[in-house]
């Protein structure tokens, strides 16, 4: 067989190709047309389709050519088509048992003119690349009995399985989803046990033992292969392409949701922050569904769907249906928004059938009580104390010098911090999850007793608790703008100069130091370890300062007083301007506060004994519960930024040996290859490292939809016409009317001026976003759900607020003048600024 492939010239295919040639697999005779061909047919016939199409070919093109016999297949092979771009598959096109000279020559020309299809031209410029050069691929076209993909290592994640999809006949039916394949899941150091109706269960023990050999070959990375057998038995390999399981969630049977973890990781995710995430994750649900004999290998419980990470909603749908009380639709309500098209994509893929719960009968009926236990000791966990002994331990942790430690102590000093959450984080945990529980339920009973349709008496009565870590760094930080502002530093543009002026007065020095040590481990997107800390970067939150201080300074006024002359409540309706357009924020959160109270008493009043009892008994865990969550994610991202430290450390000599180039590289790995990375005489890593960077930046403007179903069509992740209406639908979470002018703030490094009283609109909030929430007078999200990190500081600062609106900073405009109307869940735009 001879193959005769210039992969130089012909992309991304030929490349493949010319790999399983070089690695001895059986590939179908093939030839290549370079991409100068192309070039030359543009230039002459023109750059669109059909131009392209109605151009005869160049008279000594195939004459120049050793084609193999007839049929053929030709296949499209762009040049910017890298290696690391399978999950990108399906861009151009490719023709299938060509019979003769003509239809050659006419497949030859489709295969150019798909690179400027509707299609390509859309995804091209939104993941920014560059107009494409086009090669092509010809080979004998085999019929096929049987034909498939083999990945390696799973899509879904789990690195010890290899999976096998298989159809009868073509695999372009498997490929473009109009075939539902037979899969098989082995243990890549086991045997295969089943085989099925589309290849036999040698034919399984054929493809995998070959496919781990090509595996083996082509360096030991994780491969997606495409592989066809013919009518006599020959198995061929058609396509080798480097894996891209951690940048693509291929599982049909699966949906995805990130209403919750959208606010959390935002943005296109390294495979390091998605190997943590996923250990995290993981460890602490254990917690829970341990006694009820939950296998998370059969359900993977995160993934990542463009490039994203997502919750899969099939795990948490099947675990529901294991708790007496709980529905199916629990889950869906729980992570916020989309509830309806979770709940329809779960029947879609009748997700029923994941087999997520080994126990049955007695054993999970055991196992409920259990946890049931479990969750009524947590009662006596105590917010403070608790996270204190959390704190103390990492401060313990901190002490290590990731500088002066060896490789081995640097690798088990990183493993300690990824699995050292402990007993008392999940103690923790546990006491939030019953906290969250109590939220709910505390207001279906403001609901039932109280008559709180709107839910503001809710949202007030959780709205000023304190001692809210992510809350206090924000008022905190407000205050050290306010020295800096006295100590005439406000205006300084840059940290060295501000570094200096620092140096020459101690007090305010020692101010800035304290606010870095005890909150500095934040970040935009800080669940992601690649993301830079404040501490880090303390130019950014110089910024955060600089564009408070250069506001007007807040003093009260008639503007910010109720109809009784003293400080209006944020929780009263408005018609005018905010409630606290003048105020400072520490009057604003005194306000929130005596709200609180004064609610509190009035509800006490209404209710009965027994209905006393109860409202009393939810009310406490669910503000426990509340600042357990926030300060328990400090606490976790504390020691995520301990994290991030040692694995800098590991990247920096990882460069000083030639195997990555920047230590940031080393976010581009994962925590298994680290060992190796870091043994004498490593192979250099920077071509994964290349590959993986250039797959994170495709993904990067794309917008994949919340609710994800199987697989992900990238062209289905462009962001989506904006409605022109006027009325955008959210979730009510902090009760409260307030007109004011929009302003729309899209990252939360960004130098941007919120002023006393104006609505701040964003895309997500994390903690990251504290310093904004300091004037707004209101909150409009395009994510997010009733417990998310922006609904409960929008009820600590007592400010409406609505989240969930899905494109509020698409159609949204800065200096628009809008109604916040945080009992309805509305947000209707009055006007809108001259163009």
């Amino acid at each position: 067989m001879t193959t005769t492939l210039d992969a130089s010239s012909a992309g991304g295919k030929a490349n493949g190709l010319a790999r399983l040639v070089s690695a001895g697999a059986c590939v179908p005779q093939a030839s290549s047309i370079g991409a100068e061909a192309f070039d030359e047919h543009v230039a002459r016939a023109g750059s669109t389709r059909e131009q392209i199409l109605g151009a005869a070919l160049s008279s000594s093109l195939l004459d120049r050519l050793s084609l193999p016999p007839f049929p053929l297949a030709v296949r499209s092979s762009a040049i910017d088509e890298d290696g690391g771009d399978a999950s990108f598959a399906g861009q151009h096109d490719s023709v299938l048992n060509v019979t003769s000279r003509e239809a050659l020559e006419a497949a030859i020309k489709q295969c150019w003119a798909s690179a400027f299809s509707d299609r390509a031209i859309a995804y091209r410029a939104h993941v920014g690349a560059k107009a494409p050069r086009m090669a092509v691929v010809i080979q004998s076209f085999i019929e096929p009995r049987a034909a498939g993909v083999v990945f390696t290592q799973s899509p879904s994640g789990k690195s010890n399985t290899l999976v096998i999809e298989a159809v009868k006949g073509r695999g372009e039916e498997l490929v473009s989803g109009r075939a539902t394949p037979e899969r098989f899941e082995v243990k890549r150091t086991e045997d295969a046990s089943v085989g099925g109706q589309a290849i036999t269960l040698d034919e399984v023990k054929r493809l995998m033992s070959e496919a781990l050999g090509l595996e083996t070959k082509l360096g030991g990375e994780p491969l997606d292969l495409e592989w066809a057998i013919a009518a006599d038995g020959t198995l061929y390999w058609l396509q080798a392409r480097p894996i891209t399981t951690a940048l693509s969630q291929d599982d049909s049977s699966l949906v995805w949701s990130n209403t919750n973890a959208g606010e959390l990781l935002p943005d296109v995710a390294t495979p390091m922050t998605l190997e943590l995430v996923k250990g995290i994750v993981t460890s602490l649900f254990s917690v829970f569904t341990a006694d009820l004999g939950v296998d998370w290998e059969k359900t993977p419980v995160v993934g990542l769907v463009g490039g994203r990470i997502y919750f899969s909603m099939n795990a948490f749908s099947a675990l529901a249906a294991t708790v007496p009380g709980m529905s199916k639709r629990s889950p869906a309500e729980f992570f916020g928004g989309h509830a309806d098209e979770i709940m329809a994509g779960l029947k879609k893929v009748n997700a029923s059938k994941e087999p997520l719960v080994r126990g049955a009968g007695f054993t999970l009926f055991k196992g409920f009580l259990k946890l049931m236990w479990r969750m009524f000791r947590q009662r006596n966990v105590d917010p403070g104390k608790d996270v204190a002994t959390i704190f103390a331990e990492t401060e313990q942790l901190a002490r290590f010098d990731v500088r002066a430690a060896t490789d081995d102590a640097l690798l088990a000093h990183l493993n300690v911090l990824n699995g050292g959450l402990g007993t008392q984080f999940h103690d923790v945990f546990a006491a939030t999850a019953v906290g969250m529980g109590c939220t709910n339920a505390l207001m279906a009973n403001c609901r039932k007793w109280l008559g709180d349709e709107d839910g503001s008496k809710a949202s007030a009565l959780l709205a000023g608790l304190g001692e809210l870590d992510s809350a206090e760094s924000a008022l905190e930080l407000w205050k050290l703008g306010e020295a800096l502002r006295a100590a005439g530093l406000g205006g300084v543009t840059d940290w060295p100069s501000m570094r200096d002026a620092l140096s020459k007065q101690p007090e305010l020095e020692k101010k800035w130091d304290a606010w870095m040590a005890r909150h500095g481990h934040h970040a935009r997107a800080e669940l992601d370890v690649a993301q830079p800390r404040w501490r880090e970067t303390p130019e950014v939150v110089l910024a955060l300062i600089r564009a408070q201080v250069a506001l007007p300074h807040p003093n009260p006024s008639p503007r910010g007083r109720g109809s009784d002359g003293g400080p209006r409540s944020l929780g009263e309706r408005v018609g005018g301007e905010g409630a606290h357009t003048s105020r400072g924020p520490l009057e604003v959160f005194a306000a929130a506060a005596k709200r609180r109270e004064e609610t509190e008493a009035e509800a006490l009043l209404k209710l009965g004994p027994l209905q006393r009892r109860a409202f009393q008994f939810l009310l406490t865990r669910a503000r426990k519960g509340t600042r357990l969550r926030e300060n328990l994610k400090s606490e976790s991202v504390r020691r995520l930024a301990m994290v991030r430290d040692t694995l800098l450390e590991i990247g920096a000599r990882l460069v000083e040996r030639n195997v990555i180039e920047r230590a940031d590289d080393v976010f581009f790995l994962r925590l298994t290859e680290l060992k190796t990375a870091l043994a004498p005489n490593a192979q250099s890593l920077q071509r994964k490292v290349a590959r993986a960077r250039a797959e994170h930046r495709k993904w990067t403007p794309l917008t994949p939809p919340p609710v994800v179903v199987g697989r992900l069509d990238p062209t289905t992740a462009l962001p989506p016409p904006v409605p022109n209406a006027t009325i955008l639908k959210g979730l009510a979470v902090s009760g409260g009317v307030l007109e004011g002018i929009a302003r729309v703030v899209l990252r939360s490094d960004q130098e941007t001026k919120v002023a006393p009283g104006e609505v701040l609109v964003a895309p997500f909030t994390d903690p990251g976003w504290a310093p904004y929430f300091v004037a707004a007078g209101a909150l409009v999200v395009d994510l997010g759900g009733m417990l998310s990190h922006g609904s409960i500081i929008a009820r600590e600062y007592g400010i409406p607020a609505v989240v969930n609106v899905g494109h509020g900073t698409r159609r949204i405009k800065s200096g628009s003048r809008i109604r916040v109307d945080g009992f309805r869940g509305e947000v209707t735009i009055l006007s809108e600024p001259d163009a």
